[in-house]
């Protein structure tokens, strides 16, 4: 290559040529530059080959795309629109002007037109190829791209996409019309009808973005190719589908206010049947690519789940959600050894790598739930020490106060609190003098104090009398702890009005105290989970905690995952734990939930017991559809589907069909009479029962095991890209420059 002349080149240009020599990006490199150097290029002689080989050759650089400027990046393929300084609407303008225009002088009136007071600039390359120039977005230059070159590229896929999206639904319609004039869709006849109709939509739309007349030539192009190419490229379904699908518009998938899925991708699942409420964000992406590849939007759906978890399960062919009962069998009956021990052997390795897989999830699902994996039982355990911890600090800070209050001393005012006492006593309910003569002896004291505006240290002994003698059973304890309850109330009204009079400073202090020990009471000695956790009993002449340790998992979700359906208020209590407890202690109880239900799933534990997860999926829904409050506080949206994802994919790679059909008898039966129909004899046929049969037998389980046990397998949609009569119409009627045939595999088989 000779050395090229910069000199003409501005600042500008010189610093856009150097970027993209580092970066190997030359999108943002204007085109005159690109073409000015292009064209200094000294020629380099090549040896004269024969007119076959040269036209052959030539042939495949088209295919290949290679007639092309490789520093001038074609649209889909290494620059995007969104690049450009141009709104959304031209943008859509844009694409439908490609995807519909293959004639390039046609399309370069179109990309004026749309283009309208925004600066572009029309070239062509040293191959003939039409080059755009826009004004790069944020930059004072414009950048260069092919809209559409010659060869089999991103546009062009999505020419023929788009053909397929118009000639579906016309070759729907033409299926209901053309049988009653005696006309069949898929004859050369009823294709070249729907071709024409197809190509005669694409002119129109060309011709209006381009503001030219419509021409009838590609009508009858269409015509003529609609019919002649519908039986060569059908295959052409899964490959071109793969192409077309990186030329779409990228969906974002995260709602970033709301952490959930957007609406366009809400769209995009409902659109293919499949439930948004169902899919995590983190494998929308991979259903996406699966279902524009042309899978079923179920298998695809199981496909990204299976593979989405944190260790992804294998399925066969017979566990994805269009498996047939046949398949089950066939595979039941290969792991039975039916079909010989080589074919054992390869369903038998997928089933113990699921097993394991299955396994391996359950403290990897915990890790997603917070912190490191923990035992059954640890967790919850760790939430009571932290929860006792809590209240003897509470408790401690609330005699804290009290000292601080009881070093002075403050008085109450008899003119605002001296019918306390007899307030006391009037809403004594269900109790008397006679019932409880201790208790009331001790609020005649109280009343008095109140009248003679004792002090407030004076007034507080008597609520340690109240709950001393609360203690007691019978109708003294419960005539004690009533007027313990009202007697607080009282205080309590004290504290907040500042009844008090004395030194400021004292009255400030009773009056924390006072504040403080009611919340106190509230939290830790009111009924609920708190309370149950932490209440200490004597035992063996010890102080322990009431519930023991081992059993808080018990006491907080019940023995069983059940529990957390039928357990009585177990929502609030959850919701009291999750307020309460530090995030790690929280996530502690949230894996203790999972190892609970985990246990539902037989041999999840025990890598001596074959793993089934059908109780597992069973005891999930149940809970999801009986108690989903409590659900939704263990876990977040993400978390459930995730769980969801688990529960399901478990479930299919832990099930089989049961082998009612004796096939394996079967294949013998039917490979005796395949002998016999060869004329062979009585002993032959007994040797071939034995030998032949047999060897044909296992070689066919071998084949169908191996392909049952494909990572890969998945179910494509029936009809593809290109995969109906009449989808060339646009393609042919704009005389495409070449048509390759691509074969399926998916389809093939």
């Amino acid at each position: 290559m000779a050395d090229q002349d910069f000199s003409s080149l501005s600042d500008e240009q010189l610093i856009a040529l150097k970027n993209a020599i580092s970066t190997g990006d030359y999108s943002m490199v204007p085109t005159e530059t690109l073409l000015a150097l292009s064209s200094r290029q000294a020629p380099v002689q090549q040896p004269q080959e024969p007119a076959l080989v040269r036209g052959a050759r030539a042939g495949m650089r088209w295919m290949a795309g290679m007639n092309t400027q490789p520093n001038i990046p074609t649209l889909g393929q290494g620059t995007s629109l969104d690049a450009y300084d141009i709104s959304a609407g031209q943008k859509a303008k844009l694409l439908a002007a490609i995807t519909t225009t293959v004639d390039d002088e046609r399309l370069g009136k179109s990309i004026k037109n749309i283009m309208g007071d925004t600066p572009v600039q029309l070239q062509k390359d040293q191959y003939g190829n039409l080059v755009v120039m826009l004004p790069v977005k944020g930059q004072n230059y414009m950048g260069s791209f092919y809209p559409n070159p010659s060869g089999l590229d991103i546009p062009t896929a999505a020419q023929i996409a788009g053909g397929v999206a118009v000639g579906g639904p016309i070759y729907k319609l033409a299926s209901k019309i053309l049988p009653v004039i005696g006309i069949a869709p898929e004859s050369y006849l009823g294709s070249s009808l729907v071709g024409g109709t197809e190509a005669t939509g694409y002119e129109v739309a060309s011709a209006r973005l381009a503001d030219e007349p419509m021409s009838f030539s590609p009508t009858f192009w269409g015509s003529i190719f609609g019919g002649a190419i519908n039986t060569v490229i059908r295959g052409l379904g899964a490959a071109g589908t793969a192409i077309s699908n990186r030329f779409r518009n990228y969906i974002d998938i995260l709602d970033p206010e709301t952490g959930n899925l957007t609406l366009d991708a809400q769209r995009f699942l409902r659109a293919n049947g499949l439930n948004p409420d169902d899919v995590r964000s983190d494998i929308f992406a991979e259903i996406k690519r699966r279902v524009e590849a042309g899978a079923v939007p179920a298998a695809a759906q199981t496909a990204a789940q299976a593979g989405g978890l944190p260790v992804p399960i294998p399925l066969t062919q017979g566990q994805g959600p269009t498996g047939s009962t046949q398949q089950q069998i066939f595979e039941s009956q290969v792991l039975g050894g039916d079909f010989g021990e080589t074919a054992r052997n390869i369903m038998q390795a997928q089933a113990s790598g699921q097993q394991q897989a299955i396994r391996q999830n359950i403290p990897l699902i915990q890790e997603r739930l917070g912190g490191a994996p923990i035992q059954p039982r640890v967790g919850a355990a760790q939430a009571q020490e932290t929860l006792s911890g809590m209240q003897e600090a509470a408790k401690q800070q609330a005699g804290e106060l009290f000292t601080v209050a009881r070093k002075g001393n403050s008085y109450t005012n008899p003119f605002q609190t001296g019918d306390y006492g007899e307030d006391i006593i009037r809403q004594m309910s269900g109790f008397n003098q006679i019932t409880a003569p201790k208790t009331y002896s001790i609020l005649g004291e109280i009343d008095q104090a109140f009248k003679e505006g004792r002090s407030i240290n004076d007034i507080y002994a008597y609520r340690q009398q109240l709950s001393n003698q609360a203690k007691e059973l019978g109708s003294e304890g419960g005539a004690a702890g009533s007027a313990l309850r009202l007697f607080d109330d009282k205080l309590n009204d004290i504290a907040e009005n500042t009844l008090l009079y004395g030194d400021p400073q004292q009255i400030s202090a009773w009056a924390a105290a006072i504040k403080n020990y009611r919340e106190y009471m509230r939290k830790w000695e009111t009924e609920g989970i708190l309370k149950n956790l932490t209440q200490k009993t004597t035992r063996d002449g010890n102080t322990v905690l009431a519930v023991d340790p081992n059993d808080a998992a018990n006491q907080i979700l019940g023995a069983s995952f059940g529990g957390v359906i039928s357990k009585r208020n177990m929502a609030r209590d959850l919701l009291t734990l999750k307020r309460e407890l530090p995030e790690s202690d929280w996530n502690a109880i949230r894996q203790e939930a999972f190892l609970k239900l985990a246990n539902n799933m037989k041999g999840a534990f025990d890598e001596g017991v074959e793993v089934s997860a059908t109780n597992f999926r069973n005891v999930w829904n149940k809970a999801k559809t009986e108690n989903p409050d409590v659900i939704k506080v263990l876990f977040n949206p993400e978390e459930i589907k995730l769980i969801n994802d688990f529960a399901n994919v478990s479930y299919q790679a832990t099930t089989r069909a049961a082998n009612y059909s004796n096939t394996a008898s079967a294949m013998n039966n039917l490979m005796t009479r395949f002998m016999g129909a060869l004329g062979v004899g009585d002993m032959v046929n007994f040797l071939a029962r034995i030998q032949v049969t047999d060897t044909l037998r296992q070689a066919y389980g071998q084949s169908r095991a191996r392909k049952a046990t494909m990572q890969a397998a998945e179910s494509v949609r029936g009809r593809g890209l290109l995969d109906q009569p009449g989808a060339y119409g646009m393609f042919g009627g704009q005389s495409a420059p070449g048509i390759t045939e691509f074969m399926s595999e998916g389809q093939n088989q």
